[in-house]
């Protein structure tokens, strides 16, 4: 059974990601006695396993022999096609693909198999990729030693998908496998896949695209873009991903989707239109935003993200005056809610720091139907216990800068209202809005007070006025 499944992943694996017809008509094992390839037919060898030496013990890779091991010899081969008539048998218990010729690609012209020390040129109107390699010389350099070995894991990438135009010779140092392609084949494969080797790294990029208005590629990067005239974009940066038009993926592990789009920094990511995420594990969705700061995300239009774990999100949101994209402080801004009308009328409608700081640009409303509420009564008088809250002055204690507030204690409200304060997580909270009925309430009942005075004092002073009116009548008597 696990064999079984074994051979399904190799087939599942190699439908991936090779180019040939994809109608297997057998699964082979290689394990003595030979096989003969028959006509109309093409065979590709599965990955080897090992084998242990019978003299010392040692593991090593398995082998394969083609032709009886004899013109052909024993080599170490994975993937390697060969054509009607070859013989093949395989020192493991290796496994191996039958594929019918009928099934090819409108595309293939015809498969090629270079044995040791044969040379080959790629004729006219016909373009070649080298699909499996044991080593191989280019334009038949006359040094073995300058030759790639493909048993070598790190050489064996830049020749395997190696795309060789008319004309190019190639001659063989063990057995190496091409697929010959018409000459329109670039334009017919579009969205192929090919192995790029550039200043010493190894990634993956469309084989239909002009490798010269690229940067280039970053090691096991994914190229899958189409530059009109940037030479630096592309998947640029080790395990990077660049996908989409004139996106370019600079950073290490980073990933750019869309258009003219920018993934500058390590892990970060840019999706959509112009967007640059130059911070650490930065984010930007959308169009025209950046993200600057550590691990921060800017999402929408326009909207900028400069602070560490800062959220940007809306349209054309202001720039912070004091940016700090690379630390973390209770002062920096969490959220940031842009509601600008262009690149030159910049504004935000809210911003929320990490110590819980808000900036409203607009009103504040909360429900408030009647419709919505049940139980409803007067609160009363509220001013005796309005008058047992003393407002406070006070600094938060995870604020290094020591910066003075003023508010309330939610442990004095509570004694009085404590309907106003919840709690989680064991922190106290004051719902500051609940208190607007009660200042009301207190000044109503002040209010009455205030008229009860008013009336007294009317009434004295009508007194007063009486008195000196009599007091001037006797005067002038006199």
């Amino acid at each position: 059974m696990k064999r079984i499944f074994l051979i399904l992943f190799c087939i599942n694996l190699f439908a991936q990601q090779t180019k040939l017809p994809m109608n297997v008509s057998e699964v082979l094992s290689l394990e003595n006695p030979t096989y003969t390839v028959p006509a109309g037919y093409i065979l590709q060898t599965l990955p080897l396993g090992t084998e242990v030496d019978p003299l010392d013990g040692s593991t090593q890779p398995g082998t394969v022999g083609v032709n009886d091991g004899v013109s052909g010899g024993w080599w170490s081969l994975e993937k390697i096609i060969l054509t009607e008539g070859h013989k093949i048998s395989s020192s493991i218990s290796a496994g191996a693909l039958l594929y019918d010729l009928g099934s090819l690609k409108a595309n293939v012209k015809a498969f090629k198999v270079l044995w040791y020390d044969e040379s080959y040129t790629i004729p006219e109107n016909t373009a070649a990729e080298i699909y499996s390699v044991y080593s191989a010389g280019i334009n038949e350099n006359p040094d073995e030693s300058t030759f790639r070995k493909a048993n070598e894991t790190e050489d064996k990438a830049l020749i395997e998908g190696m795309i060789l135009s008319e004309g190019t010779s190639i001659k063989s140092w063990g057995v190496i496998s091409i697929i010959e392609y018409y000459e329109n084949y670039s334009n017919n494969e579009i969205g192929v896949l090919s192995f790029v080797p550039e200043v010493g790294n190894v990634g993956v990029r469309l084989t239909s695209v002009n490798a010269n208005l690229y940067g280039d590629i970053g090691n096991n990067a994914i190229d899958l873009t189409f530059s009109n005239n940037d030479v630096s974009s592309g998947a640029t940066g080790d395990f990077s991903v660049a996908l989409g038009e004139n996106t370019t993926a600079s950073g290490n592990h980073s990933t750019a989707v869309g258009y003219n789009s920018n993934a500058t920094g390590t892990y970060s990511v840019a999706i959509g239109a112009t967007n640059n995420s130059y911070g650490y594990a930065s984010t930007t969705f959308g169009d025209s935003n950046l993200a600057t700061g550590r691990a921060s995300t800017a999402i929408g239009a326009g909207t900028i993200a400069e602070d560490y774990g800062m959220l940007s999100i809306g349209v054309w949101s202001s720039p912070l005056s004091q940016p700090n994209p690379d630390q973390f402080s209770y002062n920096n801004t969490a959220l940031l809610i842009g509601n600008g009308l262009n690149a030159d009328n910049r504004s935000n409608a809210l911003q929320v720091l990490f110590d819980g700081t808000t900036t409203i640009a607009g009103d504040l409303n909360v429900n408030s139907d009647a419709r919505l509420k049940a139980n409803i009564v007067s609160l009363g008088g509220t001013l005796a216990k309005l008058l047992q809250i003393d407002g406070k002055s006070y600094t938060m204690k995870k604020d290094e800068s020591e910066k003075h507030k003023i508010g309330l204690l939610a442990q004095d409200i509570e004694k009085v209202f404590p309907e106003l304060v919840s709690e989680s997580n064991g922190i106290k909270s004051v719902n500051y809005q609940g208190l607007v009925p009660v200042l009301i309430n207190a000044l109503k009942e002040q209010d009455v007070l205030m008229k009860e005075q008013q009336s007294v004092l009317t009434e004295q002073q009508s007194e007063l006025d009486e008195l000196k009116s009599m007091m001037k009548k006797i005067i002038e008597r006199q």
